[in-house]
C-alpha cells in the first residue's frame, strides 16, 4: 500500500511539474483534475515496443507512458505546431529526434514512420466532421495493414457514449468492419486485433457507466460551433454561429470567459489543409474574426473550452 501512494505522489508531482504553456499546448488546463485519470485509462492499451502519438502537444502523454504505464517503450509524436514540438524534444532528451513538426493526416498517408513497426499508436482527433470523415478514408487501409497494432482514437471534446454525431458513428461503424472496436471511456475508443485490449475497455466502460449511474458524476459533452466574433470585452464576448451569417437579424450567441479557456490561432491553406497552430492570448482575437468555439453545457450555463481563431493563407 505505501509504494502505491508514493507513486501516486510521483504521478502528481509529475503533472505539476509542466508549465501552463505547456499544458495548453496540450489541450488542457494544468489544474484539471481529470487529466491523471485519464492518462492511467490510456495507459492500460499501451503493449510494450515502439509508441506513436498523432498530435502529441508538448509531448506530456508520451512522458507520462514512458515513465508510470510499466511498459517498455520507445515514444515517438507529430504534431502540427513547432512551438510544441520543440518543447516536447526537451521533455524527451533519450528520444527527442522522434519527434516532428507535421499534418499527421498527411503522415498517415505518406506513411512517414513506416507505422507497422509500431505495436499502439494514440491518434487525437480535434472537434469537427472534416477530420473524423479525413481520418476514417486515412485509417481504413492502414488499420488493415498493420494488424498487430494497438489503435488508441482520442478525442477531448467528444463523448463516446452519447455517440450523436453522425460523422463519428460513420467512422465507427467504417473501422468496425475491419477490425475489432471497443469504447472505453467517454473520450477514449481502442481499434485492435489484440483481444486483451477489448476485454480491459469492457471492464473500464462497465466501471466508468456504474459509478455514473450511482454518484453524481456528470460527464459534460463539449460542442463545437463555427463562426465570427461579433462583439467582445475582456470577460465576455458575443458570437454569431456561420449558418446563420446571412440572416438579416441573426441571433447572437453569449459566452462568458473565465480563466480556464485557451485561445489558439490556426493557419491554413486553400486547399483546407491546416500548416500551422500556436496558443495565443485573448487580445489577439478580434471582432469579425473566424473562429471556432468548443464549450460544454451544465444545465443553462455555458463552459467554453477554447475559442479556435482561423486565418485563410493567400
Amino acid at each position: 500500500m505505501e509504494k502505491t501512494r508514493i507513486l501516486s505522489k510521483e504521478k502528481i508531482s509529475f503533472i505539476k511539474s509542466f508549465s501552463k504553456k505547456e499544458w495548453l499546448l496540450n489541450g488542457w488546463n494544468k489544474e484539471d483534475p481529470a487529466l491523471l485519470q485519464i492518462y492511467e485509462m490510456i495507459a492500460l492499451f499501451v503493449k510494450d515496443g515502439n509508441y506513436l502519438e498523432l498530435g502529441c502537444g508538448s509531448g506530456i502523454l508520451c512522458r507520462f507512458l514512458y515513465l508510470f504505464s510499466g511498459k517498455k517503450i520507445v515514444t515517438y509524436g507529430i504534431d502540427i505546431n513547432l512551438e510544441a514540438i520543440k518543447i516536447a524534444k526537451k521533455n524527451h532528451p533519450e528520444f527527442s529526434d522522434n519527434f516532428i513538426v507535421g499534418n499527421y493526416f498527411e503522415s498517415l498517408k505518406s506513411n512517414t514512420f513506416n507505422l507497422k513497426r509500431f505495436s499502439t499508436i494514440s491518434i487525437f482527433v480535434s472537434s469537427g466532421e472534416y477530420n473524423w470523415k479525413k481520418l476514417r478514408q486515412v485509417l481504413t487501409s492502414i488499420i488493415k495493414e498493420c494488424k498487430r497494432t494497438n489503435f488508441l482514437i482520442i478525442a477531448y471534446d467528444y463523448d463516446f457514449f452519447s455517440n450523436k454525431e453522425k460523422e463519428i458513428g460513420k467512422f465507427i461503424s467504417a473501422m468496425r468492419k475491419i477490425s475489432l472496436v471497443s469504447i472505453a471511456g467517454h473520450s477514449i475508443s481502442v481499434i485492435g486485433k489484440d483481444k486483451k485490449i477489448h476485454t480491459t475497455a469492457k471492464k473500464l466502460r462497465k466501471n466508468i457507466l456504474e459509478h455514473k449511474k450511482y454518484t453524481k458524476y456528470k460527464f459534460i459533452a463539449k460542442k463545437t460551433i463555427r463562426g465570427i466574433i461579433a462583439e467582445k470585452n475582456s470577460s465576455s464576448f458575443f458570437f454569431i454561429e456561420e449558418k446563420k451569417l446571412k440572416q438579416k437579424r441573426a441571433k447572437k450567441i453569449r459566452f462568458s470567459l473565465t480563466s480556464k479557456q485557451h485561445f489558439s490561432e490556426f493557419s491554413y491553406s486553400p486547399a483546407k489543409k491546416i500548416v500551422s497552430e500556436r496558443i495565443i492570448d485573448w487580445i489577439k482575437i478580434k471582432n469579425g474574426d473566424r473562429v471556432i468555439v468548443i464549450f460544454g453545457k451544465d444545465k443553462q450555463k455555458k463552459i467554453v473550452y477554447s475559442v479556435k481563431k482561423f486565418i485563410k493563407l493567400e
